[in-house]
């Protein structure tokens, strides 16, 4: 079986070091390179041509950005893992569209770099844990504030001042006096904007109200 081709970019030597001792063990593994600059690791690159590049994001001359940039732009076959200490949903969202195939922590175990290499090795992508969890919690976060949005734009315009009265900190009493309501009424429009909002008791209407009032 052909052994997988490493190129390794990283200003700091220990660390470059450690890990060619550690990847020129395993069996599959074949590390052909290094580079301390993002411009060495171009020309690099375009030398060696390897399967994988392990990549630092915080390099001189070059970033790891700006080295992921030109070798999508040049068309360079060697795919690229970003290892780095920043767990930072922008620079993920920037890596993918740069093409880039992994997304590596400086602090991950040996096994996981052999695992992540072999994988995007093999065409797939890889991203650590904690960057992976990154990215599920602001899914989540997302869809959650999309539900919220949505549920906001359901209500009448009457049930929207009402809400904006409870964001106040109103009561009932106050918010029918202010509208020129009656209290039943008012009851009757928190009731409705509870359902459509999916809400269970007054404590969670005030508290929606509170945390959305810039949406209302």
């Amino acid at each position: 079986m052909n052994r997988i081709k490493v190129l390794l970019v990283d200003d700091h030597p220990v660390y470059r070091d450690g890990l060619w001792m550690m990847l020129s063990s395993h069996e599959n593994i074949k590390v052909i390179g290094e580079a301390s600059n993002g411009k060495e690791a171009i020309d690099k690159i375009k030398e060696e041509e390897p399967d994988i590049v392990l990549l630092d994001l915080d390099m001189p001359e070059l970033d790891g950005a700006s080295v992921a940039r030109i070798a999508k732009e040049e068309n360079l076959s060697s795919k690229i893992i970003f290892l780095t200490m920043h767990k930072d949903a922008e620079l993920l969202r920037k890596s993918i569209e740069l093409g880039v195939k992994g997304y590596l922590l400086k602090d991950s175990r040996a096994q996981e770099i052999i695992d992540a290499i072999g994988k995007v090795a093999n065409g797939e992508n890889y991203l650590s844990p904690p960057i992976a969890n990154l990215l599920l919690n602001q899914v989540k976060q997302q869809s959650s504030h999309d539900t919220e949005t949505l549920g906001i734009q359901s209500l009448t315009v009457a049930e929207r001042k009402v809400l904006r009265l409870i964001a106040t900190d109103r009561i009932s009493k106050e918010i029918a006096s202010d509208l020129g309501l009656s209290i039943r009424t008012v009851e009757s429009h928190r009731a409705r904007i509870c359902k459509k909002l999916g809400l269970s008791g007054v404590h969670s209407l005030v508290k929606f109200a509170f945390e959305n009032r810039e949406k209302l």
